[in-house]
């Protein structure tokens, strides 16, 4: 395993760091908008749907709990609820399904190092080759298993958000839910994925991160930005504490020499 950790700390500071962060520089500078307003931005969507998520709502007497839907249609808030919950479970199983990628691309040397490479005379070498081959497989597994439900689950919440869209009426006010990808990659990049289902009315002046596509793309190029840097911070940490070991291990074998 460590003999492998250089070259997956160079795989995940080229491909993991590198060129996502310059895809998340290259959004933040297409955006038009500064860094300021990005982080006032999200500091906003945050505040407002925490402040949506922590109110507790029921399917009996809907209009008396959130007086602010009581000129929308009874049957358009029920939908909209049961999609909200429903985007909360999907959310839930898709972040499991993303897990287990990362472990089958861990697998052995990750997606650079085809599985069942090593040398043939190297008995460490084997051994670790079919340890990565039986977690692969067991990945996989895992993966087929889930994905139906997964997949179940994202076809009825697409068919209640094309409900919603035939009841809707403009002059509530609220925003609707937009279908989710039907395929792992796509449902993976796709950032309205992690975005809560909004169950209240816009009033007022609508936020820019909630109507402004570029707002939107340039908030999530801001986070990924972010968290490029604290994995590049990881990464050192994890390259330093391998060098550490590496010069224990030298000096074990200078001095036994």
């Amino acid at each position: 395993m460590r003999r492998e950790l250089g070259d997956w700390l160079r795989r995940r500071l080229r491909k993991g760091v590198g060129d996502q962060g310059t895809a998340a520089r290259e959004v933040l500078h297409d955006c038009g908008a500064s860094v300021t307003e990005l982080q006032e931005q999200w500091a906003d969507q945050r505040a407002t749907q925490l402040s949506i998520r922590a109110r507790k709502y029921s399917s009996l007497n809907i209009h008396d709990r959130i007086p602010e839907l009581k000129d929308v249609s009874l049957e358009f808030v029920q939908i909209l609820l049961m999609v909200r919950d429903l985007k909360i479970n999907i959310r839930k199983r898709a972040v499991g399904s993303f897990f287990e990628w990362d472990k089958l691309d861990h697998a052995v040397g990750g997606k650079d190092k085809p599985l069942g490479a090593s040398s043939s005379t190297d008995l460490l070498a084997l051994s670790k080759v079919l340890l990565g081959t039986k977690l692969h497989q067991q990945t996989r597994k895992a993966i087929a298993k889930h994905q139906p439900a997964l997949m179940a689950a994202i076809r009825k919440y697409n068919n209640y958000c094309e409900q919603l869209s035939q009841l809707y009426n403009p002059t509530w006010v609220v925003s609707l839910p937009t279908p989710l990808p039907t395929t792992l990659i796509d449902l993976r990049n796709d950032p309205t994925l992690m975005q809560d289902v909004w169950i209240t009315p816009s009033t007022g002046e609508v936020p820019r991160w909630l109507e402004d596509i570029d707002m939107h793309d340039g908030i999530c190029a801001l986070l990924k930005h972010k968290r490029c840097l604290e994995e590049q911070r990881r990464l050192g940490i994890e390259a330093d504490n391998m060098c550490q070991w590496f010069g224990h291990k030298l000096t074990a074998i200078q001095v036994a020499l």
